[in-house]
């Protein structure tokens, strides 16, 4: 069923723009048994992605449900092994990475911006109090909802704000578009372009699951991969997260 976008107030824009000018609690998966979390704001340096770290390198990883592991098909079950702690498990313990799962089911882009997710601040003070370097961002299947979401443009507003602030306190940020689901080609699909389109003017890193997944089903049903039409099964959690991996491994800094 197709759906329509609801464009938020101007004072939302307002306020995205105010953020501009001027930590949640989620659950950290080292990639080594070994690892630990560094605490506070002056991290040491970030190293290569290739390279063996003397230092704990945080990834705060946010998003939905489908970064929290919402079980496809229940009422909020979490699956035992959300995407986080499976991309944290691909990582090179020699470069001590710390995954953090920041996953907040029914949540949007602009409530991570603006602080109204239900479990973090405003995304400055979010990013002001977390050690992470690397913050990768995964929202767009509740923001083109009609009941909690908000128009395009809206949208794009509140990826640059998020993707700026983060830059601005010394995080390298990562945009990760959405898995498919059934309104792939009914609304998602302008939401998952205007992420690749404010990815591209920033010059951000992205991870594109949905042009993965998409060629993954080569032409099946969605339900195929998620069966209850948003949420991925068991197994497509896994595709993800070794996709998303692999492409974060990609990557230099």
């Amino acid at each position: 069923m197709k759906k329509t976008t609801l464009l938020k107030p101007l004072a939302a824009l307002a306020l995205s723009a105010s953020l501009l000018a001027c930590g949640g609690s989620g659950s950290d998966t080292p990639a080594s048994a070994n690892s630990t979390a560094q605490a506070g704001s002056n991290a040491a340096p970030l190293t290569s992605t290739s390279a063996p770290s003397t230092v704990t390198q945080g990834i705060d990883y946010y998003g939905d449900s489908t970064v929290w592991g919402f079980a496809s098909g229940t009422a909020g079950t979490q699956v035992s092994r959300p995407p986080p702690v499976i991309f944290a498990a691909q990582l090179p313990a020699s470069a001590r990475y710390v995954v953090r799962n920041e996953g907040v089911s029914r949540t949007t882009a602009c409530q991570l911006l603006q602080g109204t997710d239900g479990v973090h601040p405003d995304w400055q003070a979010q990013m002001r109090n977390s050690a992470a370097k690397f913050v990768i961002i995964n929202h767009a299947i509740n923001d083109q909802r009609q009941d909690i979401g908000e128009s395009v443009a809206a949208y794009k507003v509140c990826l640059l704000a998020l993707s700026q602030i983060a830059r601005q306190l010394g995080k390298h940020v990562i945009f990760e578009t959405p898995n498919p689901t059934d309104q792939s080609g009914a609304g998602l699909d302008q939401y998952v372009t205007a992420m690749r389109e404010v990815a591209a003017s920033e010059r951000l890193s992205l991870i594109d699951q949905y042009a993965y997944l998409l060629a993954r089903l080569n032409g099946a049903d969605v339900r195929t991969l998620m069966p209850d039409g948003t949420h991925p099964s068991d197994s497509t959690y896994e595709l993800k997260a070794l996709f998303a991996a692999a492409e974060f491994l990609k990557l230099s800094y």
